[in-house]
């Protein structure tokens, strides 16, 4: 048996042995029942990720089991990196809860991002992720792509979606706030993208109420 088969299968003993029965019905109500879960909380998740180093050998050794812990200590012992386009699709097509896909941006997208921009994600991952992944370079790292990828982003999942997620919100007030330069030309542009007098238009339009209240 190789080392990172016989580290998931401890892996996988820790978990089991760190069950929290009332945490995991918590998390079912929040999740749903599409993934099982023991109820331990990212904090504990994390100790016992940073007790191995870093590998995607071990990453996708527990990327595809039917546990929620294991797959999300798989994306805590990821190299990000140094993944392939082909190793990050298969990350996300086992990232089937949205706890999942928001980890998953935060700790493998985000580093990607601030390494490379977008170009290693472009065509790879799904446009709500590299939505949830670019918010999280901002936040966690201060870095953005540069502002005509942020507006191209923005356009391409607002023009699908009559209901924005609240990531595309999120990353029009990363824009707005890490390009002030470009504060107001941003929000005349954002005005443009719906057309006026409709549900959209005036999600947008509190967009750009609510980037005025944070900039006072």
């Amino acid at each position: 048996m190789n080392d990172y088969k016989k580290e998931a299968a401890k892996i996988l003993r820790i978990i089991f042995t760190n069950a929290n029965g009332d945490s995991a019905s918590t998390i079912r109500k929040y999740q749903g029942t599409s993934l099982p879960g023991f109820g331990i909380m990212l904090p504990r998740l994390k100790e016992i990720a940073s007790e191995y180093a870093s590998s995607n050998d071990l990453c996708f050794e527990l990327i595809e089991k039917n546990t929620r812990e294991a797959r999300i200590i798989a994306i805590l012992v990821s190299e990000p990196l140094e993944l392939t386009s082909s190793q990050i699709k298969r990350i996300e097509g086992n990232a089937c809860t949205e706890e999942l896909r928001n980890y998953m941006a935060r700790f493998i997208l985000a580093p990607i991002i601030t390494e490379n921009g977008l170009q290693k994600l472009n065509n790879v991952v799904s446009t709500p992720l590299l939505l949830k992944a670019t918010v999280q370079a901002y936040r966690m790292y201060k870095t953005m792509p540069p502002y005509s990828t942020c507006c191209q982003l923005l356009e391409q999942h607002i023009r699908k979606n009559c209901r924005p997620m609240a990531d595309a919100q999120h990353l029009a007030e990363a824009t707005y706030f890490f390009y002030k330069g470009n504060s107001s030309q941003f929000e005349e542009w954002l005005e443009t993208i719906p057309e006026r007098n409709t549900p959209l238009a005036h999600t947008i339009d509190q967009w750009i109420t609510d980037f005025s209240y944070q900039d006072f």
